[in-house]
């Protein structure tokens, strides 16, 4: 038993043999858990690389040597990669290096046939060093076996090629013979021509008769029977159709080269490109999208979009090719790529490509996707009154109306700018109103924004807007909200006259009484004669007298007086055109009506503005300004 146990070989780890010497462990091999985990990282560092640059050469050419160090033996794996690599970024005009890489890989390993295949793609793209892959190809025919560089039909249809010309030329040789023996000279003895003839034609027959013989009995698909004349053949075939394709690839590189050429840093820097950089990129792009190339297109656009990722214009263009090619599979991925490259990466802080991203979302009626883009913008840029309304106006067209209360509400209470705050509260009405059809709610929303800015002209006019709208005017209603906005202590002269003018037009069509009328009539005119001794005083003053030599003065207000012929009806109807426009569908400029505007107020006015309210705010700003008092008389349209 002792002597058996001596014998035994224990292979446990950290146990020793009979000899003395530790025993290896069969995990000894393999690599560690370490090594695997560091593996990994790399290369999802690889991954994430490629997948941010896919257009740089030098780190797919990093990541394959990786592959080869780790996958070496797996050769359909590695291939795969290289695959993937030129896939990738192959077209690019500076990709030759990766070419040159994948070409020498299968060199190495002798598989001449598969680096035959890659030059069949490589000399059909134009790229930097087009005239070395060509003679290197050549060299490549030239200097091995055609069995083992072309492929076995490629091989097959060459040498049946080179036959049927040797066959071609002996028929035509053949025949030149006959003729050339059937004008001999007629001074010869006519048995000796014909024994000539008869000579001449058993030679044809029999040569011919070998020709076909051997077409019978070559087997063409029996590659070892070749002999040299076919092989030099073959090479030259083959070698002169890839010379055709070369020079197509010659005149691209050609037509590419002074673009190329004007691309002094292809990489990207932080600080600005040169115009004439700019402008050779857009020529590229121009002359690219014009040959209509669209694999070629996209690759050029990726390389420009490297050196110019910090002008959106880029951006914007390669997008706007995009949807000209929406009829195309795969198209509606690559816009979203774009968009999530442009907006996440370079421009995280740009509102209109955010916007057109939403946009572009909400029409694949991904509404989810569209919301968060727009909430993420808004958190990055808020007070944008545009994204305000565009993440409301998101949420109104999915019918999540809650939602658009809650946003409603909530840029009401966090704007600062009290103008905003009352156009915010304008809409918010119009949207209960239209839409939840909730009118008490949407002249609640404007009451509590005209105690938040009393002098708000906008809001105020709005109220009495929306109380018209009523199935049953409610004559007190309206009464209420002119004579609370006229009752206010620093309301302007020229305001004063407007709802007092607003009220009598009023009472003049939806009024009860006559003597409502009559004292809204008084009322008016104890206006005006104010606004005219308001105005006398600012045009008497020291500082209008000596202005008034270099600027106009403003409209006086006697000059409205005047169309009241002392607060008659009749007088009103004539300050009035009721066929004109409708105050609140209707478009017309009513800019000097109002005060200034902040300047992001104006903005957005310019652009959402259809109401024709003007610009609105308080009204200590708007002095001077002079009204027109006709705007408002197309209530008649209504009803």
């Amino acid at each position: 038993m002792a002597s058996e146990s001596e014998n035994v070989v224990m292979e446990s780890p950290g146990r020793r043999t009979r000899s003395g010497r530790k025993a290896a462990s069969p995990a000894a091999s393999l690599p560690t858990r370490s090594t695997r985990r560091t593996s990994k990282r790399n290369v999802q560092v690889f991954e994430r690389g490629l997948e941010a640059i896919p257009l740089s050469v030098d780190l797919w050419i990093h990541y394959l040597m990786h592959v080869k160090s780790n996958h070496g033996e797996d050769e359909q794996f590695v291939r795969s990669q290289y695959e993937r690599a030129v896939k990738a970024c192959g077209l690019e005009f500076r990709s030759d290096k990766l070419w040159d890489a994948y070409i020498r890989w299968e060199n190495e390993s002798k598989r001449y046939h598969r680096v035959v295949q890659i030059y069949d793609r490589l000399l059909a793209i134009p790229t930097q060093g087009y005239n070395g892959h060509f003679d290197n190809f050549q060299d490549l025919i030239n200097q091995h076996d055609v069995t083992i560089t072309l492929a076995n039909e490629e091989v097959i249809r060459l040498r049946k090629d080179f036959h049927e010309r040797q066959q071609s030329k002996s028929s035509k040789s053949s025949s030149k013979h006959r003729r050339d023996s059937s004008s001999s000279s007629k001074d010869k003895d006519s048995k000796e021509r014909e024994r000539e003839k008869d000579k001449d034609k058993t030679k044809t027959r029999q040569g011919e008769a070998r020709i076909c013989r051997g077409a019978v009995l070559i087997d063409f698909s029996d590659l070892s029977t070749l002999n040299d004349e076919e092989v030099v053949s073959i090479r030259d075939r083959a070698i002169s159709a890839r010379r055709k394709v070369h020079k197509l690839t010659v005149s691209a590189v050609t037509a590419r080269w002074s673009f190329e050429e004007g691309i002094k840093r292809p990489y990207f820097h932080v600080k600005p490109l040169e115009r004439a950089q700019l402008k050779n990129w857009k020529d590229y792009l121009d002359f690219e999208i014009e040959k209509g190339d669209r694999e070629r297109v996209l690759v050029l656009f990726e390389r420009c979009l490297i050196a110019c990722a910090l002008y959106d214009e880029f951006w914007l263009k390669m997008l706007r090719y995009l949807e000209s090619l929406e009829d195309q599979s795969g198209v509606v991925n690559l816009v979203r790529d774009v968009y999530r490259r442009a907006c996440r990466i370079h421009h995280p802080d740009k509102p209109s490509l955010h916007l057109m991203w939403a946009a572009f979302e909400e029409c694949q009626m991904n509404f989810d996707d569209a919301a968060e883009i727009l909430q993420r913008i808004d958190q990055r840029c808020p007070n944008l009154l545009q994204l305000s309304y565009r993440r409301i106006n998101v949420e109104r067209r999915r019918g999540a109306l809650d939602k658009c209360r809650e946003l409603y509400k909530h840029y009401i209470e966090s704007t600062k700018n009290k103008a905003i705050a009352g156009s915010l509260a304008i809409k918010y009405a119009r949207f209960l109103n239209k839409i939840c059809h909730d009118l008490d709610a949407g002249l609640a929303a404007l009451q509590q924004a005209l105690e938040r800015d009393p002098a708000n002209t906008r809001v105020a006019l709005q109220m009495i807007d929306l109380c018209l709208q009523r199935s049953k005017v409610d004559e007190q209603e309206v009464v209420e909200i002119m004579d609370k906005f006229m009752a206010r202590a620093d309301i302007e002269p020229d305001q004063k006259v407007l709802f007092a003018q607003r009220k009598v037009e009023f009472l003049e069509d939806f009024g009860s009484t006559a003597r409502g009328l009559q004292d809204a009539q008084r009322a008016l005119q104890q206006a005006l004669t104010k606004a005219n001794e308001a105005q006398k005083k600012s045009d008497g003053s020291p500082s209008r007298k000596n202005s008034s030599s270099s600027k106009e003065g403003p409209v006086p207000t006697g000059s409205a007086a005047t169309a009241y012929n002392n607060g008659g009806s009749a007088a009103a109807v004539a300050g009035y055109n009721y066929g004109a426009s409708n105050p609140y569908y209707g478009q017309q400029n009513t800019a000097a009506a109002y005060p200034p505007q902040t300047p992001q107020q104006a903005s957005y006015d310019s652009y959402y503005n259809q109401w024709g309210y003007g610009s609105g705010g308080a009204s200590a700003n708007s002095g001077g300004s002079g009204y027109n008092y006709g705007q408002w008389s197309g209530y008649g349209n209504y009803y």
